[in-house]
């Protein structure tokens, strides 16, 4: 949601860069996915803000470039497909683990690091962690191979769009799941101002952090995008990367 916000025109500070673990990436290395997943999403913002400015097409009103001294290339960041490979074979195969008896799915909530704290759950759970881990390679993919000179890559980028709406599908229809584990813990509030897929507040960003690092003017409020106008943004922008005719 707050990649999709920036996209739509923010600051980085206010928007993917209000996300603690990004500002220090190196903290979140005892948890695998987690680094995985924002070693990608840091990759990913590389790239697009890379590929803005050498167009150099676009008005501060369409994407804000600055990047405020942020950390926003990190030693490694070229490898990150590796790693979230690696991450998306082991939640596979919690996965399959989890899909068997009662028994089976206690064993593997014993040897593996559970999600939750529920085993019963565990199979939902991966469900939607994995393909939110396939969509963000999708999407590295696609920018990566659409960035190629020529046009070289624009084939292979195709089968990545294409990759990336299937994931989309199957991250829309976890929501559903999502939302209903956690219907005791949805607040108005949390609708309202960021929520995520299960409707909750998401953990882990603050919107203050980086307004020092903006200009020096009354702190410009910003409404993050919410969860459907992501995920409806995001499909709109897919299906008119895989056929431009469409719309």
């Amino acid at each position: 949601m707050w990649q999709a916000t920036w996209h739509n025109g923010h600051a980085l500070a206010q928007t993917v860069f209000s996300c603690l673990y990004l500002l220090d990436l190196e903290r979140t290395i005892p948890n695998a996915l987690l680094h995985a997943f924002c070693k990608c999403t840091r990759a990913t913002c590389c790239i697009v803000r890379t590929t803005i400015a050498l167009a150099d097409i676009s008005e501060e009103d369409d994407s804000i470039t600055t990047a405020y001294g942020l950390p926003l290339e990190g030693e490694g960041d070229s490898r990150c497909i590796s790693l979230l490979n690696t991450v998306e074979e082991a939640v596979a195969r919690q996965l399959r683990g989890s899909k068997g008896s009662s028994a089976s799915r206690r064993k593997v909530f014993e040897d593996g690091e559970p999600l939750q704290d529920d085993p019963a759950l565990e199979e939902g759970y991966y469900q939607a962690v994995l393909c939110r881990l396939r969509f963000r390679k999708a999407f590295h993919h696609t920018l990566t191979y659409m960035g190629k000179a020529q046009g070289r890559g624009l084939d292979i980028a195709r089968k990545h769009v294409a990759s990336a709406l299937s994931e989309l599908r199957d991250i829309r229809s976890s929501s559903a799941f999502l939302s209903y584990v956690h219907a005791s813990n949805i607040t108005d509030e949390s609708r309202e101002r960021g929520s995520t897929a299960s409707g909750r507040s998401a953990i882990g960003f603050d919107e203050s952090v980086n307004r020092r690092l903006l200009a020096p003017t009354p702190p410009r409020s910003i409404r993050i995008l919410s969860w459907e106008d992501v995920s409806s943004f995001v499909l709109f922008s897919l299906v008119l990367l895989l056929n431009p005719t469409a719309v």
